[in-house]
This record gives structure tokens, C-alpha cells and sequence, in this order.
């Protein structure tokens, strides 16, 4: 294990029945595609980036192929240009090798034009994955008691008895930098921190990482800001905000879509705001439901309604119905939660 994690509670979930599968199909393995899902965020590309760098050194042939681009904010981790994103002569690379792994997502669903070309395939896929499980899931080491993926990757890589090196510690410090909002949403977990510290004893730049993800802001992310601050919906008391976004709402701007994801904790962070929504759509016929709360209602049963999931208290869900309907069921089941929560208080 890496110095210090077998002796943390969380690494038991290593000795499930899906793990021991998981690190058997490694083992044998000699060709391994990593993918994440659509989207592909911090924790997601770091992830996959430290376990690609990992299994080389194990004499593995490993290739990331993602279902979108990188965006900028994230493509500093990829310094040796190792991720393809999807075209379809790579499917037969997806279909070829002797393993695949899902990264950061455990749903086939959510790996857009990658889980297209995978249902073509005969061999194994398996997940590492952080999120809460769900009737999507497909197998492998799914572990929701970790913050981020990245957390849980750093033992994965101790388990296979990689050392930690700059060069893999640096994205996985990126993962769990982003995923949990600067270590904000950390569940007052210690072992995040100690995880964290091993990372940064091994050569992760933390400063530097946190510059990168977080120090800076685009003018026109400003100004976005301030559309949303004007077309945002308050309720409960001030306890409840949400806005729409459509292509009205991003008129002139030039915005990536981590920018307009990030925009919900926007509204979630305003003084009063337990539970804040994003209903985000450019067609009227497909929105995509961002929700986020401060840590007192959880929130990922609303979104498994929705056909989505996530984690407690960040959870999402993309909704096939036209704009108004999306929200008024979202923010129905949300109303009533929160009004069952104040009366089971008195």
C-alpha cells in the first residue's frame, strides 16, 4: 500500500469481493483502456491520468480515450498529451484490449459515445468510482464513503504497490482538490486530509494546483455571475435558489462548460442558501438538473427521481421534458422535502 493508507478505516473497501475481481482483471491484463464520463471534470481526467501513469510502470499498454475534450482549466495534468478523445476508429481499440475501466463514473450511461462503441465489446469492464451505486452500476471497486475518486485512486494505487512519484501524485491531488470544492465538501472526514498530505509529501505542488483550478476568473464568468444573480429565484425563506440557463442567459459570452457547471455553487454560496438548482437548456426538450446543498438536506434521492444520482449533497440528473415542466418537478419534490424536514424539527 502507499505509505500510510492500509492502516486507514476506508481502505477495507479494497477487500471486497468486486475489488479483489477488479485487481485480478488488472493482473492479467496486459492492454487496458481508461475512460470517464461525459463531461470529463477534475477529479474524472486526474484519476485516470495517475492510474495510466501507474499501470505503465507495472509494464501494462494503457490508453485513455474520453467521450469530450479537456478543458483548459484541466488540461496542465495532461503534460504528455495521453488523452484521446473519442473518434470512431477508436472503437476498436475500446473493443480490443483486455480490460476496460470506467473512471470516476460506475454507469455506461454516462460514457456518452465511448459506452456506444463499448456495448460492441465481449471482454471485461469494470468501474473505480466514488459515487453512490445505483441499478446502473456496473462492477468493481464502487465506493461511496470517498470524497472524490481521487481519494479512493491513491489507494487503489498503494493496493497494487505503485509508489508515489510528483507525476502521479500531482493529478490525484488535482481530483481531490476539484472534486471537493478545495476541500470544502469533505464530509469532516480526516482521512481526505491525511490522503491529502501524503499526496503533497510526494511532490504535488498543492500551491500551484490550487492556482490553476481555482485562482482565476474569466470577465465574461463574471458577467455571468451577475445574469444569474438577476434571474435567480429565491424561496423557503431565502433557503432555496435556483435559476434557469439557457442560450438566452449566455447571449455574448464565452464560456467552457465547467465555467456554466460551476455556476450553481454561485447561487449556493449566498448567505441563507441550503439548497441551490441550475435547470440548464438550449432546446426546451432536455435540461440538464444541477443541484447542490450546504450539507443539511441531502439531495441524491431527488435526483435518482429525476433518472439521475450523485453524491448526498451534490446530485444531478439530465430530464427529458421541456424547460418549465423540469423545474416545476424538481422543485416540487425539493418544497416538500425541505417543509418534511422543518416539521419533523419542531
Amino acid at each position: 500500500m502507499t505509505p500510510g493508507t492500509a492502516d486507514f478505516p476506508k481502505a477495507a473497501v479494497l477487500d471486497t469481493p468486486g475489488a479483489a475481481d477488479l485487481f485480478a482483471a488488472l493482473a492479467a491484463a496486459s492492454s487496458i483502456a481508461l475512460t470517464t464520463h461525459e463531461g470529463p471534470d477534475g477529479d474524472g481526467i486526474g484519476s485516470e491520468l495517475a492510474l495510466a501513469r501507474a499501470l505503465r510502470r507495472l509494464g501494462k499498454r494503457v490508453t485513455i480515450v474520453n467521450p469530450g475534450d479537456t478543458l483548459k482549466r484541466f488540461r496542465f495534468l495532461d503534460r504528455d498529451d495521453d488523452i484521446h478523445v473519442f473518434r470512431p476508429d477508436l472503437a476498436k481499440v475500446l473493443r480490443a484490449v483486455d480490460l476496460v475501466l470506467l473512471i470516476d463514473t460506475g454507469e455506461l450511461r454516462r460514457t456518452g459515445a465511448v459506452g456506444d462503441a463499448l456495448e460492441h465489446r465481449s471482454g471485461p469492464i469494470a468501474a473505480i468510482d466514488h459515487h453512490a451505486p445505483n441499478a446502473h452500476n456496473i462492477t468493481g471497486i464502487l465506493a461511496r464513503e470517498f470524497a472524490s475518486t481521487g481519494e479512493l485512486m491513491t489507494h487503489v494505487l498503494g493496493r497494487l504497490g505503485v509508489p508515489l512519484t510528483a507525476d502521479i501524485a500531482e493529478p490525484l491531488y488535482a481530483a481531490m482538490l476539484f472534486d471537493t470544492n478545495q476541500f470544502r465538501f469533505v464530509r469532516n472526514d480526516p482521512e481526505v486530509f491525511q490522503v491529502a498530505a501524503l499526496l503533497v509529501a510526494a511532490g504535488a505542488d498543492a500551491e500551484g494546483i490550487g492556482r490553476r483550478l481555482f485562482g482565476t476568473i474569466s470577465r465574461d464568468a463574471m458577467l455571468m455571475q451577475s445574469r444569474l444573480m438577476s434571474s435567480a429565484t429565491f424561496e423557503m425563506g431565502g433557503r432555496l435558489a435556483w435559476s434557469p440557463v439557457t442560450a438566452q442567459t449566455l447571449a455574448g459570452l464565452k464560456l467552457d462548460r465547467d465555467e456554466i457547471r460551476g455556476m450553481v455553487n454561485v447561487l449556493g454560496d449566498i448567505e441563507g442558501v441550503e439548497i441551490s438548482v441550475l435547470f440548464k437548456t438550449f432546446d426546451d426538450a432536455k435540461v440538464k438538473v444541477s443541484m447542490r446543498s450546504r450539507g443539511t438536506v441531502p439531495l441524491h434521492d431527488v435526483a435518482e427521481a429525476l433518472g439521475g444520482g450523485g453524491h448526498p449533497f451534490a446530485a444531478g440528473a439530465d430530464v427529458a421534458m421541456p424547460l418549465e415542466q423540469a423545474i416545476e418537478r424538481t422543485l416540487g419534490m425539493l418544497r416538500a422535502k425541505m417543509a418534511g424536514m422543518d416539521g419533523s424539527s419542531l
